[in-house]
C-alpha cells in the first residue's frame, strides 16, 4: 500500500508539472475527427459550415447509399452461411438495412424539399406579381364559390401539413435523442478497447465497437433523414401558405364585385337536370333488379328449409351432410345481404334524389336573396335554408357511423377468410366481403353530397354575416325589428296541444281538432283576469246592497257574495274560451276524474283542504320556517290547501298533508326568533384540569364564525361519570338558510380535537378494574411451544 501511494503521488506530480505542449504530441482520442451521417463529430464538436450544393449532396448520398448496399450483401451472405448465426450477426444486418432505407428516404425527401423550394417560389412569384383577374368585373358567384372551395381544400392541406409536421418534430427528436446515445455508446467503446492489454479481448472490443459504429452511423443517417424530411414539409407548408394568401387576396377581389344572373343559375339548374336524371336511371336498374334479388333470397331460404326438413336424426348425420347444410345455410345468408344492398342502394338513390331538389331549391332561393337588397327579405330566404344544416350534419353523422360499422364488419370477415372452414365457406366468405364493400360505397356516395350541400350552406351563411356587417344603422334596426317580430309571433302561435271540437265549415259540422296556442292562452288569461276584477267588483257591490237595502245579515250576505264570485267566474271561464276558440272539451275529462274524487277521497281532501285553511289564518308556520314533523326537519318551500312542502336538508322536498301539520306535534324552530342553542358533550379522563377544559371548550366556541356572541357560549360540568369528566358546550346559532348546524358542531369537534391534543388533554375511554382473588396463590404454567414454532420465532 505504501508503495502504491508513493506511485500515484509520483504521477500526479508528473501531470501538473507537464508543459500542455507534450500533451499536443501525445496520441489523439480514436474518436476525434469521426464524425456521422449528420455531420456532426463523435465528440459532439459542431461542424464547419457545409458548402455542398444539393446535386453533390444527393451524389454523396448515392455513394453512401452503394456502399451500404454492399455491405447489407455482405451481411446477408455471412447469415446465410451460417447455420444459426449469433445475435451480433442478425444486428448487423438489420442496422444495416436500416442504414440502406434511411438512406433512400433521405434521397427521396431531398428530392421532394427541392420540387417544394422551386413550388413555393413560384408561388410567392405569383402572389407578388397577381393584381388582378384578367376579366374586368362583376365576377360570378359561381366563380366565387370555387375560389372559396379551393381555399377551404387549401386550408385542410396546411391543416394536415402542420399535424404531420408536429408529428415529425417528435420523430427527430427521439433520432437525435438515439444519435446522441449512440455516439456515447461509441465513445465509451472505444476507450474500453484503447484500455484493454489481452488479444482476445481486444479482438471482442474491436467487434462490439464495430457494432457501436455502425450503430452510430445508422442513427445518424436516419436523424438527418428526419431532418431533411421536416425541411420538406416546412417548405410545403410555406407553399400552401402562399397559395392560401393569393385565393384570399383574389376572394377579396371577386367579393366586392359578384353577380349573380340567370346565366348562372341556368347552368346549375342544367347540372343538377342531368344529374337528377342520371340517378334516376340508377333507380329503374335498381327497381329492376329488386324482384330478382327477392326471388332470389325466397328460393334459397325454401332450399335451406327443405334441405333440414330431410336431416336425419342428430346421431345419424354425417359431416358432409352437415357441411352440405352450412353452404345452404351461408348462400340464403348472402342472398338476403345482397337483396338489403338492393334495397338500401334504392334509399340512397332516392336520397340523393332529395339532396339534388333541395340544392335546386337552394339555388333559387339564393338567386332570389341575390336580385334584392332588401335584408328583410334576405332574412326571409336566409331562415328558410338555415335549418337544413342541422339535418345535414344528423345526415352526416348517421353516414359516418355506418361507414365505420361496415369496416368492423369488413375486417371481421376478412380474419376469417385466413382460416376457412372449406372452400365453399371460403368463396361465400369473398363474395360476403364484396357486398359489404358495396354497401359501403353507397354509403360513402352519399358523403361527398352532404358535405358539398352543408359547404354550400355555411358559405352563404358567411355571406348573410358579411352583409349584414355592412349594412347601415337603419337597415340593421329593421332587421332585428323583423327577426324580433317573427321570433313573437312563432312564440305566440306555438301550439301547446290541440283538443277535439265541431267545426262548421261552409254550413256542415265537421269534427276535427283546433290548435291551443300560446296566443289563446295569453289572450284568454288576459280576459280572466280582468274580468275577474270585474267580477269581484259587482260581488262586492252586490254585497253592499243586499246588507243596507235589504237588511240581510252580514254573514248571509258574504256566503253570497261568495257563491256569486264563482257563478260570475265560470261564467267568465266559458265565454273567455269561446271568446279565444278554445273548445271546451278539454275540460271533458274532468267530469269523470270528479265523480272518481268524490267517490273516494272527499273525506281525506276536505280534511286536508280545511286544514290548509286554518293553516293560513292561524299561521303557525311560514314559508321558510325550520320545522320538524313527524321526525322529519326541514324548511318550508310551500304552504297550500292541501298539503305543504318541506325541503330537507339532503336537497330532498317532502309533501306532507296540512292535516299532520295540525293533529301531530310541529316544533317551529324559527317562530318567533331564529335564534336556537345547541349542546356539544365532551368527556375527558378524570385526570385532567377542568379549569383548562373549560376555557378551551369557550375559546374554541369564541372563535367559530357562526357562533354567536350573544347569548354568550357556556361549559357546564355536567356529571362524574363512570368513566368520564362530562362536559355540555352550549352554544347559540342563527338558523339562517345557509347556516347547517351539523356542520358547526362537526367544525367546533375538529377544532377542539386540535387543542386538546396540543394541551395534554385525553379524551376519556372506557375503563375496568380487575381484582383478582389471592385467597390462593395463583397457579402459574409454562409451555413450551412445538420446535418449529420456537425456531420460527427465534429467527425472528
Amino acid at each position: 500500500m505504501p508503495s502504491l501511494r508513493w506511485n500515484l503521488s509520483l504521477l500526479a506530480v508528473l501531470v501538473i508539472a507537464f508543459p500542455a505542449s507534450l500533451f499536443a504530441a501525445l496520441p489523439t482520442d480514436p474518436l476525434v475527427g469521426l464524425t456521422n451521417g449528420n455531420g456532426k463529430t463523435a465528440a459532439g464538436s459542431k461542424p464547419s459550415p457545409d458548402p455542398q450544393t444539393p446535386q453533390s449532396i444527393l451524389a454523396d448520398l448515392h455513394t453512401k447509399l452503394s456502399a451500404a448496399e454492399k455491405e447489407l450483401k455482405e451481411a446477408e451472405a455471412i447469415v446465410k452461411q451460417e447455420s444459426a448465426p449469433s445475435g451480433e450477426t442478425l444486428e448487423r444486418r438489420a442496422l444495416l438495412q436500416r442504414l440502406v432505407r434511411a438512406y433512400e428516404r433521405e434521397i427521396d425527401h431531398r428530392k421532394s424539399l427541392e420540387q417544394a423550394g422551386e413550388r413555393r417560389q413560384e408561388a410567392e412569384r405569383r402572389v407578388t406579381e397577381w393584381q388582378g383577374f384578367p376579366t374586368p368585373p362583376p365576377y360570378s358567384i359561381l366563380m366565387l364559390d370555387e375560389l372559396r372551395d379551393a381555399a377551404r381544400s387549401t386550408a385542410l392541406v396546411i391543416e394536415g401539413l402542420q399535424a404531420k409536421l408536429a408529428l415529425t418534430d417528435g420523430f427527430s427528436e427521439r433520432a437525435q435523442q438515439t444519435l446522441a446515445a449512440s455516439e456515447k455508446d461509441l465513445r465509451q467503446a472505444s476507450e474500453r478497447l484503447e484500455a484493454a492489454r489481452d488479444p482476445a479481448e481486444k479482438a471482442r472490443l474491436n467487434k462490439a465497437r464495430d457494432l457501436s459504429r455502425l450503430r452510430n452511423r445508422a442513427a445518424a443517417a436516419t436523424a438527418t433523414m428526419t431532418a431533411a424530411n421536416k425541411r420538406q414539409i416546412e417548405e410545403e407548408a410555406a407553399e400552401m401558405r402562399q397559395r392560401a394568401l393569393l385565393l384570399e387576396r383574389q376572394i377579396q377581389t371577386a367579393a366586392q364585385h359578384v353577380v349573380f344572373g340567370e346565366q348562372d343559375l341556368a347552368k346549375i339548374k342544367k347540372q343538377l337536370d342531368a344529374d337528377q336524371t342520371t340517378l334516376e336511371n340508377e333507380v329503374s336498374r335498381a327497381l329492376a333488379e329488386h324482384p330478382l334479388r327477392q326471388e332470389a333470397m325466397a328460393a334459397a331460404a325454401a332450399t335451406l328449409r327443405a334441405a333440414e326438413a330431410a336431416l336425419p336424426p342428430a346421431g345419424a348425420r354425417t359431416d358432409q351432410r352437415t357441411a352440405e347444410i352450412k353452404d345452404l345455410a351461408d348462400a340464403a345468408d348472402l342472398t338476403r345481404l345482397q337483396f338489403d344492398n338492393v334495397n338500401l342502394r334504392i334509399d340512397m338513390l332516392r336520397h340523393l334524389l332529395d339532396v339534388t331538389e333541395r340544392v335546386r331549391r337552394f339555388w333559387e332561393i339564393r338567386f332570389e336573396a341575390a336580385q334584392t337588397t332588401d335584408p328583410v327579405r334576405s332574412r326571409e330566404a336566409y331562415d328558410k335554408i338555415a335549418p337544413t344544416l342541422q339535418t345535414l350534419q344528423a345526415s352526416r353523422n348517421y353516414l359516418h357511423r355506418q361507414v365505420d360499422l361496415l369496416t368492423g364488419q369488413i375486417s371481421d370477415v376478412t380474419a376469417q377468410l385466413e382460416q376457412p372452414a372449406s372452400p365453399s365457406h371460403a368463396a361465400h366468405l369473398r363474395e360476403k366481403v364484396e357486398a359489404y364493400r358495396q354497401r359501403e360505397q353507397l354509403y360513402r356516395r352519399m358523403l361527398p353530397r352532404i358535405d358539398e350541400f352543408a359547404q354550400l350552406i355555411e358559405r352563404w351563411k358567411i355571406e348573410f354575416a358579411e352583409q349584414h356587417r355592412g349594412l347601415p344603422i337603419a337597415a340593421r334596426v329593421e332587421d332585428w325589428r323583423v327577426v324580433g317580430a317573427d321570433m313573437l309571433h312563432r312564440v305566440w302561435e306555438f301550439e301547446l296541444f290541440a283538443a277535439e271540437d265541431t267545426i262548421e265549415v261552409d254550413g256542415q259540422s265537421i269534427t276535427g281538432r283546433r290548435s291551443v296556442t300560446v296566443g289563446k292562452a295569453v289572450r284568454a288569461l288576459a280576459i280572466l283576469i280582468v274580468g275577474y276584477w270585474i267580477c269581484l267588483v259587482i260581488a262586492r257591490l252586490v254585497e253592499r246592497l243586499a246588507v243596507k237595502r235589504l237588511g240581510i245579515d252580514h254573514n248571509l250576505a258574504n256566503i253570497l257574495r261568495q257563491w256569486m264570485m264563482v257563478l260570475l267566474f265560470a261564467i267568465l271561464l266559458i265565454v273567455s274560451l269561446i271568446y279565444v276558440k278554445i273548445p271546451l272539451t278539454v275540460f271533458a275529462f274532468l267530469g269523470g276524474a270528479l265523480a272518481i274524487g268524490v267517490g273516494f277521497g272527499t273525506q281525506t281532501l276536505l280534511k286536508n283542504f280545511i286544514s290548509g285553511i286554518l293553516l293560513l289564518i292561524e299561521r303557525p308556520l311560514r314559508l321558510g320556517d325550520l320545522i320538524e314533523v313527524d321526525g322529519v326537519r326541514g324548511r318550508v318551500t310551500h304552504i297550500g290547501f292541501r298539503s305543504s312542502t318541506i325541503r330537507e336538508g339532503n336537497g330532498m322536498e317532502m309533501l306532507i298533508p296540512n292535516s299532520n301539520l295540525l293533529e301531530k306535534n310541529l316544533n317551529n324552530w324559527t317562530y318567533s326568533t331564529a335564534r336556537t342553542r345547541f349542546t356539544l358533550r365532551v368527556g375527558v379522563a378524570y385526570e385532567s384540569p377542568t379549569d383548562q377544559v373549560r376555557d378551551l371548550l369557550l375559546e374554541e366556541a369564541n372563535r367559530h364564525g357562526l357562533v354567536l356572541k350573544h347569548p354568550e357560549p357556556q361549559v357546564l360540568f355536567r356529571d362524574f361519570g363512570d368513566n368520564t369528566l362530562l362536559f355540555d358546550l352550549r352554544f347559540w346559532l342563527d338558523i339562517a338558510a345557509d347556516v347547517d348546524s351539523d356542520v358547526v358542531a362537526s367544525d367546533l369537534r375538529f377544532m377542539i380535537a386540535k387543542d386538546f391534543a396540543e394541551a395534554g388533554i385525553v379524551f376519556a375511554f372506557p375503563q375496568r378494574d380487575v381484582h383478582l382473588k389471592t385467597v390462593q396463590p395463583l397457579p402459574v404454567q409454562v409451555v413450551h411451544p412445538p420446535p418449529e414454532t420456537g425456531t420460527a420465532g427465534l429467527e425472528r
